[in-house]
């Protein structure tokens, strides 16, 4: 973002370079959300596996499970970041 910005501030900005790396950091944005989906769902299986598994880990989700957090930083981070990100270089491309 900052090399984005840099080239826009100049005085005659090169609006394909800029698009080109504007369209590159989604690509590698999208790369990134994919991951981190990816990563997601693989915690939420070992999660599944050691409820199952370890009945100290069971109590300790219970547990938490009283807590006022509606929403999981891993669903956060997993979808909403890099959506984020996205639609913030999307502005930016148009």
């Amino acid at each position: 973002m900052g090399i984005v910005g840099v080239l826009y501030q100049k005085f005659t900005p090169s609006l394909p370079v800029i698009r080109t790396l504007i369209v590159l950091a989604i690509i590698l944005t999208l790369i990134w959300g994919y991951v981190q989906a990816r990563q997601k769902w693989i915690l939420d299986c070992l999660v599944a596996r050691s409820l199952k598994e370890i009945a100290d880990y069971r109590a300790i989700v219970e547990e938490r499970k009283r807590a006022r957090w509606p929403i999981g930083n891993l669903a956060l981070l997993a979808y909403v970041v890099p959506t984020v990100v996205v639609i913030l270089w999307l502005t930016l491309l148009y």
